[in-house]
């Protein structure tokens, strides 16, 4: 059955196309890991959860497995989360020697890309990014500054933190091979997109109850959870960060969707799904994220062009349901004015205030710290990923951060990179046919939200914090990749019709 015949198939129905299966199977297995964590053995779940590697290995549903354990490292209510190896409520570590140990996360990632060299099934389907050349100079700039970093001295500690960088950017390989064509790319938003409604629970959750889901199982710990205080008022306010990187994902995915009409997902409910991402983002008070996320707004409905006024039609009676929500729900009423005020601080930075009012210690204090220990590299390529990195590193400045690591050549190559990689949909929209223009441009939404992101916590480079970012990264770009593939084969199918 192809996409339009789907699409056919329960044409009035709100959540149409919605895998309810696959979701509760994902669903399912982030049970069970909840279960093997928090209610067996230790030294049992260990053994249990490499259970999971031989599955990876053979199924054919490498989209579902690589939502799996994205899930896992977004802690979703403070779960999964742990980072002492002694603390037995965390994700497995396996130790192999002295000093060298794997997290189950990092098997899984080898697991894929051993997956994605050998398996021939893979290899088959495989066709390189249009940016091939782009991404090998990255990987050469990496390389690069792996063989200038001892000489600037590189301890073991320095060292180990470089073989888990360069696995963790191994996804720029397996996840361009299993995700690599626009079925499989719809198939692991559709199994992402519920969690949208999951983030928003558990943020109604922390803010009704003052602790997170882990609590309960975990009493007195918050995982993610912050706090802030908001000018001119008294008290301090919860700040439920929940699955953001995930929101990441739902919100452009939904977007995407939007301009595309080869899935059978209703309009309805995409818009849904992308609300509900912004609202989570909203209410968490991350001001650089709801930046971007606005910014991620503007872009989208510039780039869509005809398509606005009948988007914005299709999102009025959504806009007024979660806007009633909203008003009725007293928790999320409050929760909404206190993060617009924490937000509101934004204004200042723009009229020179750096500090937002002392609320903001990022550019009068992290980035001259940072800025001290890129004078102390070697400028030209930084200070690659030796001892002198790891001292003055700050991930709350991104673009000092890339600064730092990779020098000025690096930070330029990075920025060309950047470039090429956004100019590619504009190029194929000149050349290609009409339909898919809207499709092809608002592709680059994902990676403009990064890149605002990474003024307030680093978001693109070699060194983000946590595996997610990474995956954040190759998804922006592989979304970009198979929205010229579908349609440059759009064109040609076009062209074949034509010529009969």
């Amino acid at each position: 059955m192809d996409y339009n015949q789907e699409n056919t198939i329960g044409k009035l129905k709100f959540f149409r196309g919605y895998r309810i299966p696959e979701f509760i199977e994902l669903s399912f297995y982030l049970f069970v890991a909840f279960i093997f964590i928090y209610f067996v053995a230790v030294k049992l779940n260990k053994w249990l959860f490499l259970i999971v590697l031989p599955i990876v290995w053979f199924s054919k549903k490498d989209y579902l497995w690589i939502a799996f354990f994205f899930i896992l490292m977004e802690m979703p209510g403070g779960l999964f989360s742990g980072g002492l190896r002694d603390d037995p409520s965390r994700l497995p570590i396996y130790s192999l020697a002295p000093g060298v140990s794997f997290a189950i996360n990092e098997l899984f990632i080898l697991v894929i890309l051993v997956k994605s060299l050998v398996v021939k099934r893979i290899a088959r389907n495989y066709s390189p990014p249009l940016f091939q050349k782009e991404l090998k100079l990255l990987l050469w700039l990496f390389l690069g500054l792996i063989l200038v970093s001892p000489l600037l001295g590189m301890s073991m500690e320095s060292m180990s933190n470089v073989f888990k960088l360069a696995l963790s950017l191994s996804l720029f390989y397996s996840l361009f091979h299993l995700i690599n064509n626009e079925e499989q790319l719809i198939k692991f938003l559709k199994v992402m997109f519920p969690f949208a409604f999951v983030a928003l629970a558990l943020q109604i959750y922390g803010l009704i109850n003052g602790e997170q889901l882990i609590a309960l199982v975990k009493p007195g710990v918050s995982a993610v959870q912050g706090s802030y205080n908001i000018s001119g008022k008294q008290g301090t306010w919860i700040r439920p960060i929940e699955m953001g990187h995930a929101m990441l994902i739902t919100f452009t995915g939904s977007l995407f969707l939007l301009m595309s009409k080869r899935h059978n997902l209703s309009k309805q409910y995409l818009i849904l799904i992308n609300l509900i991402s912004f609202l989570v983002i909203l209410m968490s008070g991350t001001r650089s994220w709801f930046v971007a996320f606005c910014l991620g707004y503007l872009v989208f409905f510039f780039l869509a062009g005809e398509r606005t006024p009948k988007l914005i039609i299709n999102s009025i009676v959504v806009i007024l349901i979660l806007l009633l929500m909203i008003r009725g729900i007293s928790v999320i009423n409050d929760q909404v004015k206190n993060a617009l005020s924490r937000i509101a601080t934004v204004e200042k930075v723009m009229g020179g205030d750096i500090t937002g009012g002392g609320t903001i210690s990022r550019y009068d204090v992290r980035a001259p710290k940072v800025m001290e220990g890129f004078l102390s590299s070697s400028v030209i390529l930084g200070a690659g990923f030796s001892d002198l990195f790891y001292k003055y590193s700050d991930g709350h400045v991104g673009y000092h951060n890339m600064l730092l690591n990779s020098g000025i050549v690096g930070f330029m190559l990075f920025l060309y990179v950047i470039w090429k990689v956004l100019r590619f949909p504009f190029i194929f929209s000149r050349k290609f046919n009409k339909q898919n223009k809207p499709l092809l441009k608002t592709s680059i939404i994902s990676l403009i939200i990064l890149l605002v992101i990474n003024t307030g916590t680093q978001t693109i480079g070699f060194t983000p914090e946590g595996v997610n970012r990474v995956v954040l990264m190759v998804y922006s770009l592989l979304i970009i990749n198979i929205a010229v593939k579908i349609t440059v084969n759009g064109s040609l199918q076009q062209e074949s019709l034509f010529k009969r």
